[in-house]
């Protein structure tokens, strides 16, 4: 392995770090040599990934890479702050620990089964000071949308198929955040946005866990409070956006908590306290919400932007 000279970080087992410049790439090894070719020249790749940029999700957008026949179209995914660093630096960061935890986190979910993209490596470069630029790898999963998108779409099929679908697509997210959470992963910002969809034909559609980001991971399987606060992120997204929590009923949260608790012990009080909980979750929210609706659709994010795909806008 070529001398770590940028950073003091280490390339996680399986993977290997090629130092280049001002910068280096920690990749799988087994597309460590498609990976660079698809990257080459290495001085232009941070311009050729703005260039590439082809949709958006989250804040930073994604650019695909195709890296031949056979292989994974690799999907790669700047950082970038939001909020008041926005306006500072937008894509910039003290060190590369960041991007370091999420390849880790991303790594120990894929290897424990949670169903999510296969992680490639990280992108790194000086941006002069302390001051870094970074990426994250992944495998594309194609033909897929996040779960806003679905529910925004699921008028538009016959009651009953969407009725037999939406009951598939809520146990599949149960099941697999459960097997997160019992691989001791705290996701840091589970939304709608995060879980994707994948449709098969005559099949239950397969849901995917993305972006670990600020995820945090412990020995051993996360305790029933955690498990509760980080669902609790997720009912908030479900609460804030409207188009959402007119789809997904209280009946569905039970569904979902029905499968999510399906080995505890003690299942039906738990189903009780939580669906209580998960009921309130976002109401200190809703003024903050109110205030920034307005940006929220002005930027072209915000309610309105997926209200307009019942009506058959484009995405």
């Amino acid at each position: 392995m070529p001398e770590q000279k940028n950073s003091p970080m280490t390339a996680p087992p399986g993977y290997e770090r090629r130092d280049e410049g001002d910068g280096f790439l920690v990749v799988r090894r087994e597309l460590a040599e498609p990976v660079a070719r698809a990257f080459a020249p290495m001085h232009q790749v941070w311009d050729r990934i703005r260039q590439r940029r082809f949709t958006v999700r989250g804040r930073a957008g994604v650019a695909s890479f195709p890296l031949g026949k056979e292989l994974p179209t690799m999907m790669v995914r700047r950082y970038v702050h939001g909020g008041l660093f926005a306006s500072i630096g937008r894509d910039l960061h003290f060190g590369a620990e960041r991007a370091f935890n999420e390849l880790a986190v991303a790594e120990g979910a894929f290897a424990a089964g949670v169903r999510s993209p296969q992680p490639i490596g990280i992108l790194a470069a000086k941006a002069g000071g302390p001051f870094w630029r970074l990426a994250f790898l992944s495998a594309e999963i194609p033909d897929c949308e996040d779960l806003i998108h679905y529910c925004c779409r699921l008028g538009e099929y016959p009651a009953e198929t969407a009725a037999i679908e939406k009951r598939g697509v809520i146990r599949e997210t149960a099941n697999q955040l459960r097997k997160m959470h019992d691989a001791g992963i705290l996701h840091g910002d589970l939304h709608l946005k995060n879980l994707l969809l994948q449709r098969r034909l005559a099949s239950t559609p397969l849901v995917y866990v993305i972006d670990f980001d600020m995820a945090r991971a412990t020995p051993g399987p996360l305790p029933l409070e955690q498990r509760l606060r980080n669902l609790n992120r997720l009912a908030r997204s479900v609460r804030k956006l409207s188009v959402a929590d007119s789809v997904l009923t209280a009946w569905d949260r039970l569904r979902f908590l029905r499968d999510y608790l399906r080995d505890e012990p003690q299942r039906r009080l738990l189903m009780r306290q939580w669906a209580r909980k998960l009921a309130s979750s976002g109401r200190s929210h809703e003024l903050w919400w109110t205030m920034t609706a307005a940006q929220r659709t002005l930027r072209g994010d915000g309610p309105a932007r997926y209200a307009s795909l019942r009506k058959g806008g484009k995405r």
